[in-house]
């Protein structure tokens, strides 16, 4: 099919006005591929939605080749329970036997961030276009066979457009237990970060990644005692006043889960991780909630800053390296005092211990005891491979082979079309602009007529429009009357990989064939 520029609206921008992160974003808006109406939200017209159509076809065409469906149905009638529920609901009218098993499903979908970045150009916006597809089984090896079998496809095909993808686990963003992970690639200026150890290639993002424990602290037989802290507010004060490094602290956290007050102790050198506790307690993490002032007092005691785990009848919690910890200060829930010499197991205990803080670089890798790594990059895909927990959740079985109720199992995934197509943008780039993989390019070929005044150059360029159009291939033909340097520019901007320029040879029926990945330029002749 043949497109012509003269009848396009949406025009290239030579210069960006604001700036974003990375910095090749801004080719993106100025080959008007997304044209930004709002602070993080875009429309497109037709070139970007070519683009977007054409790495829909390349994810789809991957799901095609392993044996998903296309499935379509209304967003809004999804209710409370969203695409979980409806997915629920196509097992129970549709995949009652054995028989029905295995059966794979896709669609589209436009999604709303949670957070939207701005300045991070089509990774960040408000909105973007999503892929999703789930999968179900009647046994779970197969479903583990396969979920493992769809990464490492996506991965591989990925690196066609010189994307180096990679799964990390993650935390969860839905109510279910399972393994979940995330697709993403390295960059420096990403938004997201992963642990990852270089030795036994262990990667988790910078909420979930665990470490491994340190060894036990030598104890020793002092007992607590008072220490009088008079203006001391922070874990950095303490650990001044007190002469101690800030590992030696226990630091006490209050947090209100539905209700339900727990006091969460850690050392004074870690972070707390919401997204460990949601995955430990089953919740979405914006269930955990900071207990205010009058929620400590009322039912601790005592002030924020000074709240204790000795003594304390509040449920504590603690994280897995304080009963390695040995002797340790921490609060008294008493104003301007903390305890010394507090040792976990013999002064107080807990109900239970579990590991709520972040990893940082140099931790060492829970498998095999390695430093982990911190790396940035941006988040391409989210997956999930929940097993039997979805069919145990909604409480829906199939009859197996021998007639009996069973669970099936099953796992999801799903792909920013957006994030994808600015990864392509970012790896795929020279000091001129954009130049679109073969697979993805929103056409496959850009004829350019230099001089539309000439009324050689026009029929010629519209002859081998129409060539290439007749061997199926999607051509944008720049028919402008505007000056070739101009027309040059905007070869540029767009990106096509395959140029063919009708100029000055026109009156012999020969053009120039410029390939923009390798540089090469050579004459064709069209008869």
């Amino acid at each position: 099919m043949i497109y012509r520029m003269s009848k396009m609206t949406g025009r290239t921008i030579k210069e960006q006005k604001c700036s974003f992160i990375p910095e090749s974003q801004s080719l993106l808006f100025r080959g008007n591929y997304f044209k930004e109406i709002a602070p993080g939200v875009s429309m497109h017209f037709s070139r970007g939605v070519k683009l977007i159509e054409r790495m829909e076809k390349f994810i789809k065409d991957i799901l095609k080749e392993t044996e998903f469906e296309p499935i379509m149905f209304p967003f809004q009638e999804t209710g409370k329970s969203g695409v979980s529920g409806f997915m629920a609901s196509v097992i129970e009218n549709e995949m009652k036997s054995y028989k029905d098993y295995p059966i794979g499903f896709y669609f589209n979908q436009i999604r709303k961030r949670e957070e939207f970045k701005a300045g991070l150009g089509v990774f960040g916006g408000k909105y973007f276009s999503e892929i999703e597809f789930w999968r179900f089984f009647d046994k779970a090896e197969s479903n583990e066979a396969c979920f493992e079998a769809i990464l490492a496809t996506l991965i591989e095909r990925l690196d066609e457009m010189e994307i180096k993808a990679e799964f990390a686990l993650a935390s969860r963003d839905a109510y279910l237990p399972g393994t979940h992970g995330i697709l993403w690639v390295k960059n420096p200026k990403g938004d997201t970060g992963v642990f990852q150890c270089e030795a036994c290639g262990y990667s988790a993002t910078e909420s979930m990644a665990q470490k491994q424990l340190p060894e036990t602290e030598a104890i020793g037989g002092k007992m607590p005692e008072l220490l009088h802290t008079p203006q001391v507010k922070t874990i950095k004060d303490l650990s001044g006043f007190a002469g101690v490094p800030e590992w030696k602290l226990s630091k006490a956290i209050a947090v209100s889960v539905y209700g339900r007050l727990i006091v969460l102790m850690m050392r004074g050198d870690r972070v707390f991780s919401p997204c460990k506790l949601a995955e430990i307690l089953k919740v979405d993490v914006d269930e955990i909630k900071m207990a205010d002032e009058e929620e400590i007092e009322a039912n601790i005691g005592s002030k924020a800053g000074f709240i204790g785990p000795v003594g304390l009848k509040t449920e504590v919690w603690v994280d897995s390296e304080i009963p390695l910890s040995g002797l340790m200060i921490a609060g008294s829930n008493k104003k301007d005092y903390h305890l010394k010499n507090v040792l976990y197991g013999r002064d107080y205990k807990a109900s239970r211990v579990e590991d709520i803080v972040y990893a940082r670089e140099g931790d060492t890798c829970p498998v095999c005891g390695k430093p982990l790594k911190l790396h940035e990059g941006f988040v391409l895909g989210r997956f999930t491979n929940y097993g039997e927990a979805f069919s145990e959740t909604v409480g829906m079985t199939f009859l197996n082979v021998n007639g009996k109720a069973s669970a099936f199992s099953c796992h999801e995934g799903n792909i920013d079309l957006y994030s994808l197509i600015g990864m392509v943008c970012e790896n795929n780039r020279d000091e001129l602009g954009i130049c679109w993989p073969e697979k993805v390019s929103p056409y496959d070929i850009h004829v350019l007529i230099l001089n539309s005044k000439k009324e050689e150059q026009v029929v010629l360029g519209e002859k081998v429009a129409k060539e290439f159009s007749v061997k199926g291939m999607d051509v944008i033909l720049d028919d402008r009357a505007e000056r070739a340097g101009f027309k040059f520019k905007d070869c540029e901007l767009l990106g096509i990989p395959k140029l063919v320029v009708v100029g000055n040879k026109a009156s012999e029926g020969c053009v120039e064939y410029r390939d923009r990945k390798t540089g090469i330029k050579s004459d064709m002749t069209f008869v």
